[in-house]
């Protein structure tokens, strides 16, 4: 894959490849004033997942958690990355 940075005299699958680079790291990069963590019932409220469903999610290592004592925290960019990675799946 590119850099992202193309010139005039690049092919149309190089603009693609590298649009498509560039929306992914958008992706990734966290917004100011977006959490962390969220805790498990704010995870089920934000995605509509049912709590038994996102703990299998867990097992499977879909979704990343970090457990601090016994809470256990979901990684609010994990949570999005699992979403977005569904976006169009019927």
């Amino acid at each position: 894959m590119t850099s992202g940075k193309i010139g005039p005299g690049a092919s149309f699958r190089d603009q693609v490849e590298a649009a498509t680079a560039r929306a992914k790291a958008e992706l990734v990069q966290e917004v100011p004033g977006e959490p962390i963590t969220v805790r498990i019932r704010r995870a089920v409220e934000l995605t509509g997942i049912g709590r038994s469903k996102l703990y299998e999610l867990i097992a499977a290592g879909e979704i990343d958690v970090v457990k601090v004592g016994s809470s256990t925290l979901v990684i609010f960019a994990s949570l999005k990355a699992f979403i977005e990675g569904r976006r169009g799946l019927v």
